[in-house]
């Protein structure tokens, strides 16, 4: 499917908001006989207004069936084409004042049908539908498509499953007539009338933001869609609780979304798709400790996964809206073409719904990648020039391959790196490493001394009691503390996700001089990786421009970093998509100008 933007037709969007002005303004007396004066004046004020609208689709495998009655009120009577109109007139005459809906045969005759629902010689529902050839539906349509529109019942008749059977009868008379896709557009705010359609066998496809005065905006998919659809299972814990699944037609089987709520197999699935860290459980749960939200989005083709998102959405109550982050971007197949754009467009769905500034990703490929780079942008992303950001993760890490053995490694290290292990083994320097609060304690207080001395902003200790729920507790992560006499003097916590084991952070004390105390304990981290089936390690951030120039601020971390025989990666940035764009730009001019809210940031970022 696809959002329009019906500028470029002038014309047809001129002689639709004409013909729905018509209706509106034609029959005045109408509108104030059914709605009141107070009414039809608010009414046609909010056809101004830009409002938020679902469309919904019926599968086209429909699980609904003929009722020849509703189970409620098993003497109903439905009427349909001419003679529910014309009964539908003398109820009408006979009933007096009643809502618009039971007139639109006076407002217009765009209609295709008409349905009646009759109780006891009184009227109770209503339901008219629309084809392409009129000008009064919500969707571009082509010939072969209807649409179901303007379900009412009256209030003492709800809940007695008429505007189901309504719906049910109308969708079985449009397949009998040869209509091969029927749609609904409903508010967003309409609950009611997305449960009724819901129940049918309709699914959500679009969400649309459109003025109730204006033409249609959404235009369905030329070939005949398989629509998304929502199922709900109790699952045993390894099957997802929501799926939302689609075809893509250029593939031969159908791509399915999962939304997971299972941890295990969400991990199972990351790592068979060589996810990171970062598109991890444990880090998405860290994150939510932190106030972010975080949805799991998998993709599979044939049961298979192929593509994976993690969504973290941060609400900014000040701003009423939220910013929705993708750490690492897509995991698994983020060069093949289809998997992408199904990706994308669900992506685009996300971000309608929940409406926020904007969605960015910070994909792990590398700068050098166009083929990927050119993906992402030819399915509506946005390539931003940042070389840095203050809330997502860094372009330029550093990764040293630890696949070899130990002497390679040694070997391949600066000699003074070598030297200084050595020595810290000669000096008697112990190195411990362990998972409890004491060895959490004794590390932060060293990360908190750092952050003092060299000015940095540092996360409060419940982030590090989160690192170490989410990774000690499984034997995944460890703290490595070097001591001297006893006292701690450097540590840094290092955590393992599928061949790659993670330095998240590390901290000395520079007061007590003592000479290859962290070379040591990232060379202890290393051996414990190696143990543990790693193959890389991520020393993260070279912390210097690209590419990094003696000189540079941060020049002395990296040169550090790269002793190991760390080699820079640096990745393909970042990339949006962009929702409210005033909030948007605003948002940007931030991002461009960090100083306006340095301060803020030295005491607590508000986006971590």
């Amino acid at each position: 499917m696809e959002i329009l933007d019906d500028s470029s037709n002038s014309r047809r969007r001129f002689f639709r908001a004409f013909h729905n002005l018509k209706i509106m303004l034609g029959r005045p007396w109408l509108q104030i006989k059914t709605r009141g004066f107070r009414e039809s004046v608010r009414q046609f004020s909010d056809a101004l207004v830009c409002q938020t609208f679902y469309v919904f689709q019926l599968d086209s495998s429909p699980c609904f069936a003929e009722p020849s009655a509703s189970p409620n009120l098993p003497s109903v009577e439905i009427l349909e084409g001419e003679p529910a109109l014309q009964r539908l007139r003398i109820l009408r005459r006979a009933g007096g004042s009643l809502p618009v809906d039971f007139y639109r045969d006076q407002l217009s005759d765009a209609y295709r049908s008409c349905l009646v629902a009759v109780y006891e010689g009184q009227l109770a529902g209503v339901l008219w539908a629309y084809d392409h050839a009129r000008p009064g539906h919500f969707v571009q349509m082509r010939p072969g498509d209807a649409e179901v529109r303007d379900v009412y019942c009256l209030a003492k008749f709800r809940g007695k499953g008429i505007a189901k059977m309504l719906i049910s009868l109308a969708c079985t008379d449009h397949r009998k007539g040869g209509v091969e896709r029927v749609f609904a557009v409903i508010h967003s705010e309409n609950e009611a009338s997305k449960r009724a359609f819901m129940a049918v066998g309709f699914r959500r496809v679009a969400a649309l933001k459109r003025r109730a005065l204006f033409g249609p905006k959404f235009k369905p998919e030329c070939t005949q869609p398989n629509p998304t659809t929502i199922r709900r299972n109790q699952g045993t814990g390894d099957e997802p609780a929501l799926a939302l699944s689609a075809r893509n037609h250029s593939e031969l089987q159908p791509m399915n979304i999962d939304l997971s709520d299972n941890e295990a197999a969400w991990n199972r699935a990351i790592l068979e798709l060589s996810g990171t860290l970062y598109h991890s459980w444990e880090w998405g749960e860290i994150r939510r400790a932190e106030g972010w939200l975080a949805t799991r989005a998998l993709l599979k083709t044939g049961g298979k996964p192929v593509a994976a998102v993690q969504i973290l959405e941060r609400r900014l109550p000040m701003l009423k809206s939220s910013i929705l982050y993708i750490p690492r971007g897509i995991a698994g197949a983020n060069n093949h073409p289809p998997t992408v754009a199904r990706m994308a467009a669900w992506l685009k769905m996300f971000v309608l719904d929940r409406r926020p500034i904007l969605l960015r990703m910070d994909p792990s490929f590398l700068d050098s990648d166009q083929t990927r780079r050119a993906l992402l942008v030819s399915n509506g992303f946005r390539a931003l020039p940042d070389e840095w950001s203050l809330w997502n993760l860094p372009r330029a890490t550093m990764v040293l391959d630890i696949s070899g053995s130990e002497e390679d490694l040694l070997r391949n290290m600066r000699r003074t790196h070598r030297q200084l292990i050595q020595r810290a083994v000669r000096d008697g320097l112990e190195v411990e490493a362990g998972t409890g609060m004491d060895h959490l304690r004794d590390f932060y207080s060293l990360v908190l001394k750092s952050s003092k001395r060299q000015g940095f902003a540092l996360h409060g200790m419940e982030h590090f009691l989160n690192l170490r729920k989410q990774f000690c507790i499984l034997g995944d992560a460890l703290f490595f503390l070097c001591r001297q006499d006893g006292r701690a003097v450097a540590a840094i916590f290092c955590g393992c996700f599928g061949t790659t084991c993670h330095y998240f952070h590390g901290g000395f004390d520079v007061g007590l001089r003592a000479p290859g105390a962290t070379e040591i304990l990232h060379w202890k981290a290393i051996q414990w990786a190696k143990s543990k089936g790693c193959k890389y390690y991520d020393l993260l951030g070279s912390a210097t421009p690209h590419p990094p120039k003696e000189g540079n601020r941060g020049y002395g971390l990296y040169n550090y970093k790269k002793g190991f025989g760390a080699e820079l990666l640096y990745s393909a940035g970042y990339f949006d998509l962009a929702h409210r764009s005033s909030l948007y730009r605003f948002f940007r001019f931030i991002e461009e100008h960090p100083s306006l809210i340095q301060p803020a940031l030295k005491a607590r970022s508000i986006f971590q």
